[in-house]
């Protein structure tokens, strides 16, 4: 537990080193200061999870994955039911480098760590802040389960950028990749461009008009999603459960923009957030029964990391401001240390650190 506190601490005091570093213009040149990419904090999130072993509760099941991918002749081997971008990824990396499947296991810990540090250094507006809460909220420790699902998730929240400034082939482009790696990522093409708008009466009604066809073609919709992942089927994802803790941070988010929606209707991001995070509240009270709920919603409520952020950036406030921060402060600190006394849990597995170095 204490290393991963460490790990936090050292995390968010790298930002300000990489910060000052950036204004040194002999030892980085003004484009990449211009890039907003503090290279710090990277390392530090990425060298960490790339360097652990056995961590996560499918590591050593991705390890038989990668071997089986190897061993076939195929550059994609159809009757293997991970996806083509993740089998074409450990094809090439064996052809020209390694087959070790720890190596594997590095390049993906690398590549999520960036996308997700690049989508908040080009969208946050206190980076500082969303840091925190991208560890403290548990999405970095959980990129060491479902390697591929988290990729796709960075991939997909680096894509909003291209949302918010209407460049649509380069988000759809973006989300095909993530899809390549895990197919839920597919749900972000209709959900994310219709958050990218301001909603109105009218859209609310056919919101609701939706969620009553879910309710009522529930069987039907598990039986498509059975036929898309047949290997959910009676497994431990095939449960029906409420996600309390998602429901509840899905209500502090969607309270917080509500009490500034006239702040947040103002800004395309911001409502573009906002959006998102209500489709994922609504999502985990009334679609609790999808398999693996919680990893889908997350594609909508990721954003929280950077909306919080940026919200409290805009508010003017500063009684307000300070009250607000700190509160959201202290309650993440709670739930980082309540999430790493489950991180002990068998079916988690994130705790005891343990790393190939030592």
């Amino acid at each position: 537990m204490y290393i991963y506190i460490a790990l936090l601490i050292l995390a968010l005091a790298s930002i300000p080193i990489s910060k000052k570093l950036s204004e040194n213009h002999n030892l980085i040149n003004q484009e990449i200061y211009n890039k907003k990419f503090y290279i710090l904090p990277f390392l530090v999130l990425a060298i960490f999870s790339a360097v652990r072993y056995g961590i996560g509760v499918d590591y050593l099941t991705y390890e038989i994955h990668i071997t089986n991918i190897q061993n076939s002749r195929m550059l994609y081997n159809p009757n293997i039911y991970i996806e083509p971008g993740f089998q074409i990824l450990v094809k090439i990396c064996a052809a020209f480098i390694t087959k070790d499947p720890i190596f594997i296991m590095c390049v993906m810990s690398l590549l999520t760590n960036f996308f997700f540090l690049k989508a908040i250094y080009d969208q946050s507006e206190n980076i500082e802040l969303s840091v925190f809460f991208y560890l403290t909220w548990g999405y970095y420790f959980l990129t060491f389960n479902s390697i591929r699902s988290y990729f796709a998730m960075a991939l997909a929240l680096y894509s909003l950028r291209f949302i918010i400034t209407k460049k649509y082939k380069y988000f759809l482009v973006l989300i095909v990749i993530a899809a390549l790696f895990h197919k839920s990522a597919l749900i972000c093409i209709p959900f994310y461009i219709i958050a990218n708008r301001k909603l109105k009466p009218l859209h609310f009604v056919f919101f609701i008009l939706a969620l009553m066809a879910v309710i009522i073609f529930k069987n039907q919709i598990e039986m498509l999603i059975f036929k898309i992942y047949p290997s959910y089927l009676g497994s431990v994802y095939d449960v029906n459960e409420f996600s309390y803790l998602n429901i509840l941070k899905g209500i502090a988010v969607v309270g917080l923009g509500s009490l500034f929606y006239k702040k947040v209707s103002t800004s395309k991001s911001l409502t573009l957030y906002f959006n998102l995070n209500f489709f994922a509240l609504v999502f985990y009270c009334v679609c609790y029964w999808v398999p693996q709920a919680s990893r889908i919603g997350f594609y909508f409520n990721i954003t929280a990391i950077i909306f919080i952020a940026n919200l409290l950036k805009k508010t003017n406030d500063k009684d307000s401001k300070f009250f607000i921060t700190f509160v959201f402060v202290v309650l993440s600190l709670l739930l980082f240390f309540m999430l790493m006394k489950g991180f002990y849990n068998p079916s988690i597995q994130l705790l005891p650190y343990k790393s190939w170095l030592f």
